[in-house]
């Protein structure tokens, strides 16, 4: 990201438990990611036989992740 300035970054820290676990830097552009990470999200790990899988329009019923419904 050094080639984008200063001012076109927002900058993040997971804090887990009090304590910054992780930053990352986000390009103020990419509106999407900027606004997920600002509304305290949940971060999920993905099971293994769903990689690929899920991504948007899925939901997370607090135990496992579902597709969409697909419409017809």
């Amino acid at each position: 990201m050094t080639d984008i300035p200063d001012d076109e970054k927002v900058h993040f820290a997971v804090v887990v438990d009090g304590d910054v676990a992780y930053t990352e830097i986000v390009w103020a552009r990419a509106e999407n990611m900027v606004a997920a990470l600002m509304s305290n999200p949940k971060i999920i790990p993905v099971p293994n036989e769903l990689r690929g899988l899920v991504g948007e329009g899925w939901t997370f019923d607090g135990t496992k992740f579902v597709a969409p419904e697909v419409q017809q």
